[in-house]
């Protein structure tokens, strides 16, 4: 499993997709309806409730996306973007009812104001040098208004572009000369933006890496390990969690989960969190964290380390 949401603040509603079926729980994950079926083979990867009966979903073939919507509750499903990236791409703006997308083709912002029917670009096209795959956008609201983060792999790299702006610049390039596989992740933790070099095999001792400055400067943080995903509470200024990349050999005690208290100093493991890929991480308030992994989607209490799985299981 690789996509899921939180429809609500306590993780009471849940939408998650086993690769290319919906479901949905309204009781924290303890039972589960099937909603529906994208038309094509693909993988879930991120799901975006727009109003009621009215779904976005992002997915991926290999390392490419594409992007549905439903408008009966999950039930059937039209394409309403055909190359978006093979991540978390999408942002709703509840407040302008606006969503936004990044896109491969052409590498671009795209702008909907009617819940994904229509679609416009939104700014510059972006520099398409080495054909990169787009993996995430974040879109942050700061002091000095709103700013747009695209990140991507082949290579590892971060544009950004302020709301009032037309162009994007780079403010993130992975200075190692391997090749990464993906940048998955790009988020806000209190001040700090963070950004996640999934490492894989063939990674760097430096693998995810602060700014304190909207992208202008960044640090690493050295993991003891290959990661895969990362999670953060933005009320949190403390706790960040990252998926272990795991053994091939898939067995529940795999250490495959740990987090880190004091920005990477030290690191403390999550036993039997089983799992091979951690490709979503979400974390509440009360630092209970949600990871959507190739044996299903999980939930760990940093306070109580056992696991729950939650009924769904899948690659």
């Amino acid at each position: 499993m690789e996509g899921f949401c939180l429809a609500d603040s306590v993780g009471k509603e849940i939408y998650a997709g086993s690769r290319n079926r919906l479901y949905y729980s309204s009781d924290f994950g303890q039972s589960w309806t099937h909603l529906g079926d994208l038309p094509k083979v693909t993988l879930i990867r991120q799901i975006v409730p727009i109003s009621r009966g009215t779904i976005f979903i992002n997915s991926s073939k290999g390392t490419y996306g594409e992007a549905f919507l439903s408008t009966d509750s999950g039930r059937t499903f039209c394409v309403c973007l055909p190359s978006t990236g093979a991540g978390n791409c999408a942002y709703f703006d509840s407040e302008k009812h606006t969503l936004f997308a990044a896109s491969e083709k052409p590498f671009n912002l795209m702008r909907s104001e009617d819940s994904g029917f229509t679609w416009i670009p939104d700014g510059s096209k972006l520099d398409s040098i080495n054909d990169p795959h787009v993996c995430s956008l974040l879109v942050s609201d700061g002091s000095f208004g709103r700013t747009f983060y695209i990140s991507t792999s082949s290579p590892a790299r971060i544009y950004c572009r302020a709301e009032r702006e037309d162009e994007w610049r780079k403010c993130f390039t992975d200075p190692l000369k391997v090749w990464n596989r993906e940048l998955p992740l790009i988020t806000k933790w209190g001040k700090q933006l963070v950004a996640c070099v999934a490492s894989g095999p063939h990674g760097s001792l430096e693998k995810i890496y602060l700014s304190d400055n909207d992208g202008a400067n960044w640090r690493g943080i050295i993991c003891p390990f290959n990661i895969w995903g990362a999670g953060v509470n933005a009320s949190d200024p403390k706790t960040m969690w990252v998926g272990n990349y795991g053994t091939w050999l898939k067995t529940k005690d795999t250490i495959a989960l740990q987090y880190t208290q004091d920005e990477g100093r030290t690191w403390h493991s999550i036993p039997n969190c089983g799992a091979q890929y951690f490709w979503q991480l979400q974390v509440l308030a009360d630092s209970t964290l949600y990871a959507a992994t190739d044996f299903g989607l999980m939930r760990v209490k940093l306070n109580s380390p056992a696991f729950l799985r939650r009924g769904l299981v899948g690659g």
